[in-house]
């Protein structure tokens, strides 16, 4: 189907990738490796008609033809932000898009968008604006927009990484409920890999830009438990069931010391309140706000930083999601160094992206960057939206040593949908749901009163982080 032949691929004079010969099948490919190892920079060779950056020595085919001669429709592209992809105001007239601008005839616009609204259950928001939609239905709009186009292929980077657990698992299960349904393959650059990494027909594996073996940090939980990526799923969940059986492990409570208690939060878009919270508790150390997309955490946030007019915590910065918007230097060393000195630990860890502009970084590098320049700001309270998207295990492992490094100095909040990491990290958690505060507290007292919003281990294994995994002998 794709037949990739990449000699290199340099941006500057940084080689990305190399020595790459990879034939991408039909079905369900997905590609998978650290942050930075040219994953995303592979996907862009095989979106016909993009502007790239770079040169590259060698040639990328769709079925024999180069994949800029592909017909335009043919190959569909769905980013990690659909606020970007999104180009129209109204759900409708989204869908329609595509089709308008393969001149397709008015009759078969309608009777195609007609059919996709009701295969994606889109009818009941079909008539809304594009603005009023939550996460996980701008990125079904995204998708289902591409599909009217009757694609052969989709390239999906990271797509679910800014969704909550439920939207995510939602998203993948029509992914490939269309592969199965339509027969549309589907190429995948994703580090949540729990539920897709079962339903792929086929893994590609990259480290430096290089086709790589199997590493064990990046497979799905169960399975790096076992240190075993091809055996079938049932054997894998009955060895580690029996493992969870046997275990004993002791869950680890986290002192927390109140910092403040904010009350009476309200706020209105228009006729419509979407924050109504009485009162909602800061500690000190890692806080974690969490809840499904659209539950007003982006917007708690701006209001205690300042976005709407007066601060309601002083001293209080946030930093935005899309973090392409607060860079403003050449390389990322510079970015730091207009906030603070660069500690000696900050140094080895952005030493091989350091001399890099970051905007040639990779999309985990500049989380990281980002996540750092506002820990690094002189503010007593730091607010991280969704601060280790594009983050592979290994640079969030890296993230959480930085925020140790902060956390006795600064009241730092994330606000995420990474319920892993939040196991890991937080001292107090907070759940919000349409606009209020569901629950809050320790991590164990929230997260493993829950059915989903829990980290993935905890469904089999009655824990909730990493360390106690590592005191069981279960993870390393």
């Amino acid at each position: 189907m794709i037949q990739i032949e990449i000699e290199e691929k340099r941006i500057g004079k940084q080689t990305i990738l190399s020595s790459l010969d990879l034939h991408i099948k039909e079905g369900i490919t997905l590609i998978m490796g650290p942050s930075g190892s040219g994953k995303t920079t592979l996907l862009r060779e095989m979106i016909p008609r993009i502007n790239r950056v770079g040169t590259m020595e060698g040639t990328v085919t769709y079925r024999g033809i180069s994949v800029d001669e592909v017909e335009a429709g043919t190959i569909g592209y769905v980013g990690q932000n659909p606020d970007n992809q999104l180009v129209c105001d109204k759900v409708w007239h989204e869908l329609a898009f595509g089709l308008e601008n393969l001149a397709m005839p008015p009759k078969t616009i309608r009777n195609r968008v007609a059919e996709i609204a009701t295969y994606f259950g889109i009818e009941n928001w079909f008539h809304k604006n594009v603005t009023e939609l939550s996460g996980g239905q701008k990125q079904k709009l995204a998708l289902a927009s591409v599909i009217c186009m009757d694609p052969e292929v989709i390239i999906l980077d990271e797509p679910t990484s800014q969704l909550d657990p439920i939207s995510a698992r939602v998203f993948w299960e029509m992914v490939v409920r269309v592969k199965e349904e339509m027969g549309i393959s589907f190429v995948i650059v994703e580090h949540d890999s729990e539920y897709i990494y079962e339903k792929a027909d086929d893994i590609v594996w990259l480290k430096a830009g290089k086709m790589a073996e199997t590493q064990r940090r990046f497979l799905p939980w169960k399975r790096r438990i076992l240190n075993e990526p091809t055996q079938s799923l049932a054997r894998v969940n009955q060895q580690v069931k029996e493992m969870a059986d046997a275990a004993d492990i002791q869950p680890q409570l986290r002192q927390t010391e109140i910092w403040q208690k904010v009350r009476n939060i309200r706020k209105t878009y228009g006729e419509e309140m979407v924050l109504n919270i009485p009162q909602v508790t800061v500690t000190k150390g890692i806080n974690c706000w969490i809840g499904p997309n659209g539950a007003g955490k982006t917007t708690l946030g701006k209001m205690f930083s300042g976005y709407f007019g007066k601060k309601m915590i002083p001293n209080c910065v946030m930093m935005p999601q899309d973090v392409l918007t607060v860079f403003t230097k050449d390389t990322v060393r510079d970015e730091l160094e207009t906030e603070n000195d660069i500690s000696e630990r900050i140094e080895e860890l952005i030493a091989p992206i350091a001399g890099k502009n970051p905007l040639d970084c990779s999309g985990g590098e500049q989380h990281l960057t980002a996540a750092l320049k506002f820990l690094m700001k002189r503010a007593e309270v730091v607010i991280l939206d969704e601060p280790t998207k594009g983050m592979d295990p290994l640079m969030k492992d890296e993230f959480q040593k930085v925020l140790e490094m902060f956390r006795r100095d600064k009241v730092i909040i994330l606000i995420t949908h990474d319920i892993d990491f939040v196991g890991e990290v937080a001292d107090h958690v907070v759940f919000l749901f349409e606009g209020d505060v569901a629950s809050e507290g320790e991590p164990h007292e929230v997260l493993m009163q829950n059915l989903v919003y829990k980290p993935q281990i905890s469904t089999v294994f009655d824990c909730i982080c990493t360390k106690e995994m590592e005191d069981a002998g279960l993870v390393v």
